[in-house]
This record gives C-alpha cells, structure tokens and sequence, in this order.
C-alpha cells in the first residue's frame, strides 16, 4: 500500500501523522533558536554549551524512559498525548518569555521539563501504531513517519534559522502554538488503551514498577535478534553526538548562509532532505531482492562516514554532503529498527521496548556530545575526537547487527516476545 492510500483509507492514522506534523515542525524551530542562543552565551567554552542543549533536549527522555514505557503500556495513549502536548505548549511558552528576558538558566530549566513531558511521545505514538493501521502496512507507515520526520526537519530547520536571525524568542513563540494545535489533533482519536488484565496485582510506587517493568524489557532483549532490533539506533546515536556539535561549532565559525543561525539552519535542513530519501531507498534495494541484513550495514556505513565527514572535513561543501549522509543513513535505520520492534514485540510489551530504544538513542547521543564537548574545550582537535568516537560507535553497530543475524540464521529468534502480565492501575 501508498503512503496516499493508507492516509486515505486509515482516518485516525491520517489525524495522527496530521498532529505529528505540525508539533515536530515547530521542535526544530526551538532546536535552532536554543543553540544559537547557548553558544553566544559561553563562546569561551562552545563545545559544552552546546552539548548541555542536546542533554537538556534528551536526558529528560533518558531518564524518565521507564516511567514512559510504563505509562505507554498501562494508560489511554490518545491522553498521553493529548495532555503531554499541552504541557509543552505552556513550557515552551515560558521559554519564549526567558528568552525574551535574557535568562540563559532558566531557559534550559523549561527545556528540561518540557523533554521531560517529551519522553511521553515516543512510546505512546510508536505503541499505537499498530492499532492504527494494519500488520502489512507498519512498514509503510514508518517509513511514511520517517519521510514526514524529514519534511517537519527541513522546513523547521530551515524556517527556525530564519526565524532565530529575527529573534529567538519569535522562533520559541511559533513552537509554542504548534504543540496546542497538535493536542487538539490528537483529542480526535480513538481510544487507545493498551490491553489490561489483572492477573498481577499492582504494587508499589510507580518509579518501583517502571524500573522493574524496565528490567523485564531488558530480559527480553537477552533474544538476540530482539537486542539487535532494540539497540540499532544506540550505536548510530553515539555517532550522532560528535557530529551534532561539529555541525553546530562549524556553522557558528564559518556561516556560509548568511548568520550562523541561518547557516545552522540550511545544513540541518539538507540533513532533513536526507532522512527522507533514506528511508525510501533502503525500501527500494530491499524490494529489488537486497538482503535486509546487507541493506541495514550500507545504511549504518552511510550514517558512520557522514558523521566522520562532519567532524574531520572542512568547507561548505563538504559539509553539505556529509549532512545528506548522516541523514540519509540514520533515517534509513530508523524505519528498520522500528519495525522490527513493532513486529517481533507483542502489544503488551511494546511500549516497554520500545522506552528502552528511545533510552539507548537518548543516553547515547546526549552522553556522546558531553564528552565531545568536553575534550574540544579541554584543547583536542575536533576531528581526533569526532574520528575515535565514530569509529567505536560503528564497531559497536556491527557487534550488535551481526548477533541478531546469528540468531535469525540459528533459528533463536521468534516473530514476537511474550512477557508476564500487565499490572492493573488499581
């Protein structure tokens, strides 16, 4: 099936991907506006300053992933959403009044909070999919969320710079507006409520239970080819990191777009173009009779030597081309991570699974772009530091892929795990 069919055919999918669309269009505005402003607060020290907005972007998702999976497997995921884009609407509007007022503090202090109630949408949105569309049509609407991923990251990149050039709090103010809009979006959905039973009676504190409920995620994953789906991003995130304050560092000191918002802006808007075309190649080498196995590697190779351009090669146009690699890859794996989730999980569990994916991206990405902000403050070149930590993030990726492939080919590995029963809420 299309992408045009299955936006026709599934009206609450369509409502959806609608909702997603306007809310992640304006993240990318707040993304460009927050950098710019955190690196001309501390140019001394630019490498950590940067690295402190993509920790206080993720670590909230890291940290509160287990309470996000627990949630995403025991509560309405439509509420989930409807009330944690509203949250995030009022948090980004007292960002944009701290911007206004010049207050660096607090404005990461909101963002914090504000990712915190972030880490609620990842799991809610990728549990109920499935209940949204059919089992055939997953991998038609992942990649159909990759490319539309691709499409909020170019246009919010590339309007968020422009908007940053005339004012960040005028960039944090249009985010703002689009998370009402999106939580008024979501209030037109079904019900999706996760499957409850009360075989298990619920005890303790709900920290206590998400913690466990993590663990028994963490036990599933001893299956390798399920470990291997889970864990796939972890390794292209570390990467991710270096090359995220690489980009950020050489827009700020060779602006070729004009400021160094609007260059940000440009560069992150072609890496948007290429998580879309990303996705959409892999898809069709695979439909041309490409092992999946061979495809997901080229994909992986595309993300390493685009993060490694990034870091080691000067120039625009390197740059460029380094970007539309990166994303190219990383949204390519993207869609295959996610749909083997999807696929080889049953719904009872897939929430908790997927915490632990968004836990790994999370904690790898933001722990990668603290220690490479670091060491290029502390005097080491930027392409030393961005070269070792890429080179480790690509053994790590083909360790992990090449397990799950033995279990695959061994026999081990089933189309979905089962797992003990969900508490009740009562």
């Amino acid at each position: 099936m299309g992408y045009l069919a299955l936006l026709r055919t599934r009206p609450a999918y369509r409502r959806l991907w609608a909702a997603e669309l306007v809310s992640a269009t304006g993240d990318w505005f707040s993304m460009v506006a927050v950098s710019i402003v955190a690196a001309r607060s501390a140019p001394e020290a630019g490498g950590l300053a940067l690295a402190t907005v993509l920790a206080a972007h993720l670590l909230p998702q890291a940290l509160l992933a287990p309470v996000a999976g627990w949630l995403a497997d025991r509560f309405d995921r439509r509420a989930l959403l409807v009330f944690g884009n509203l949250a995030e609407g009022v948090l980004t509007a007292g960002m944009t009044l701290a911007a206004a007022g010049g207050s660096l503090v607090t404005l990461q202090a909101l963002l914090f909070l504000r990712s915190s109630m972030a880490s609620l949408r990842e799991p809610a949105l990728g549990a109920a999919m499935p209940s949204l569309v059919g089992r055939g049509e997953l991998a038609t609407a992942n990649a159909l969320g990759a490319a539309t991923w691709s499409l909020t990251f170019v246009v919010g990149m590339g309007l968020g710079g422009v908007a940053t050039e005339i004012g960040a709090p005028a960039a944090l103010a249009i985010d703002a507006v689009t998370f009402f809009v999106a939580s008024a979006l979501f209030r037109g959905l079904p019900s999706l409520a996760p499957p409850r039973t009360d075989a298990q009676p619920a005890g303790g504190r709900v920290l206590q239970t998400a913690i466990a409920d993590l663990r028994v995620a963490l036990v599933a994953t001893k299956r390798r080819d399920l470990r291997a789906a889970v864990f796939g991003k972890t390794p292209p995130a570390v990467a991710g990191g270096a090359a995220w304050i690489a980009l950020n560092l050489g827009a700020e000191a060779l602006p070729f777009a004009g400021g160094a918002a609007a260059t940000l802006g440009a560069l992150q808007a072609i890496r948007g173009v290429g998580t879309g075309v990303g996705p959409l190649v892999s898809r069709g080498l695979v439909a041309r009779g490409y092992a999946p196995a061979l495809v997901a590697h080229a994909c992986a190779l595309a993300a390493f030597v685009g993060a490694i351009g990034i870091a080691c090669v000067g120039g625009p146009s390197s740059a460029i081309g380094s970007v539309l690699l990166w994303g190219a890859g990383g949204g390519a794996l993207w869609v295959i991570t996610q749909t083997e989730i999807q696929q080889r999980s049953d719904e009872a569990m897939r929430g908790r699974l997927l915490a632990l994916d968004a836990l790994g991206f999370t904690l790898g990405m933001s722990g990668s772009a603290l220690l490479t902000g670091l060491l290029v403050d502390s005097g080491i070149a930027l392409g030393t530091v961005g070269a070792l930590v890429v080179t480790a993030s690509a053994l790590s990726w083909f360790f992990v892929r090449a397990q799950g492939r033995a279990a695959r080919t061994t026999g081990t590995g089933r189309s979905a795990v089962h797992v003990p029963a969900i508490p009740s809420r009562e």
